[in-house]
């Protein structure tokens, strides 16, 4: 199950995210939400989410600024912008911030559903990459101790 923080300074729209990510069950949890990004960043740092749900124009801080800060701690997590501007920098920005996904108010149950389904399988797929990584590497560790082992033991010819 990923962990989701929803930050948006409109409240009635949170709940409606929250209500919307309760009806996928299984898949997602909603740990915290807030209305501006700097309780926002505490609810990141604290709850560690894989997902952030996050609006561009809220007081205190923008949603880049969020992202940034965050990218900048070097926490796991993937940001979904959800928001009323659909001017084509702010899109082009969130891409170079490599954001998972832009969507665009009023959000749909299943336009929400298929970016979170998305973004949870990219996640997954990174994970399992680590994992892979790390096997291969304890694997590539225990040959070079075989080799040490069998060169201490012969004579091997050095290259």
């Amino acid at each position: 199950m990923k962990k989701i923080v929803i930050i948006d300074d409109e409240y009635f729209f949170r709940q409606a995210l929250i209500k919307y990510v309760r009806s996928f069950k299984d898949e997602f949890t909603v740990v915290g939400d807030a209305g501006n990004g700097k309780l926002g960043i505490e609810l990141i740092e604290q709850y560690h989410p894989e997902i952030i749900l996050i609006d561009i124009s809220m007081p205190q801080m923008t949603g880049f600024d969020v992202i940034s800060y965050i990218q900048k701690q070097a926490l796991q997590t993937r940001f979904i912008i959800i928001s009323g501007y659909d001017k084509f920098e702010y899109a082009q920005k969130a891409i170079q911030m490599g954001v998972q996904d832009f969507l665009l108010k009023p959000v749909t149950v299943e336009s929400l559903h298929k970016s979170l389904r998305q973004t949870s399988e990219r996640i997954d797929q990174e994970v399992k990459k680590d994992q892979n990584l790390e096997v291969l590497d304890k694997k590539k560790a225990k040959l070079s101790k075989l080799y040490e082992t069998f060169c201490s033991i012969t004579v091997c010819k050095k290259r």
